[in-house]
């Protein structure tokens, strides 16, 4: 049996909060608060089996079953988890950014946002190659020959991203908040 086994896995889970309170009953001070999170997982990987320039002959002798087997296996998963919670007494900003890929070369934070902006994929593509082969070789089996390759792909991707004002004084209240959510799953 000739085998390769490839599982490349990331769990990853980010959890940001931010609270800012302050001022006074009067309208006076400034409360701010600002947070957010940037994530970036990439998955990259390969797995081969293969007999290349070989003679192999098998036997039932022994109790053996003569056959050869060559699999190559491969997973790749993605499970992702941003969360970004932001609060204050008058002004909060909150932003998630989160780009996932897997059979994608790593890109920067920039190209990676702007590509999920124009809705494009034009990263650099690294397929993930899962390959089971005999070559150029020869094979005098007693039993089956079996050449198999199996992938799978899996990307889970959650993402939460709240932004909280809430104004709590007597004359001259202003509160805002404003939160934001640009994120892109890419499998090649």
């Amino acid at each position: 049996e000739v085998s390769s086994k490839e599982n490349a896995t990331i769990k990853a889970a980010i959890d940001a909060t931010v609270t800012s309170s302050g001022g006074s009953a009067f309208g006076t001070g400034t409360s701010l608060a600002v947070g957010g999170v940037i994530a970036t997982n990439t998955v990259v990987s390969h797995s081969e089996a293969t007999i290349d320039d070989s003679t192999i002959t098998t036997t039932t002798t022994g109790g053996g079953s003569g056959d050869i087997d060559v699999t190559a296996l491969h997973s790749s998963i993605i499970d992702a988890t941003n969360k970004s919670a932001v609060t204050s007494g008058e002004e909060a900003v909150s932003g998630t950014l989160a780009f996932n890929t897997i059979g994608y070369v790593p890109g920067s934070t920039i190209f990676n946002a702007l590509n999920t902006l124009l809705a494009t994929d034009f990263g650099t593509p690294a397929p993930t190659v899962t390959k089971a082969s005999i070559t150029d070789s020869s094979i005098n089996a007693a039993g089956d020959v079996t050449v198999d390759a199996t992938s799978t792909a899996s990307l889970t991707s959650k993402i939460s991203n709240s932004a909280t004002s809430v104004s709590s004084v007597i004359v001259g209240a202003n509160a805002m908040s404003a939160g934001g959510v640009l994120a892109s799953n890419m499998v090649s």
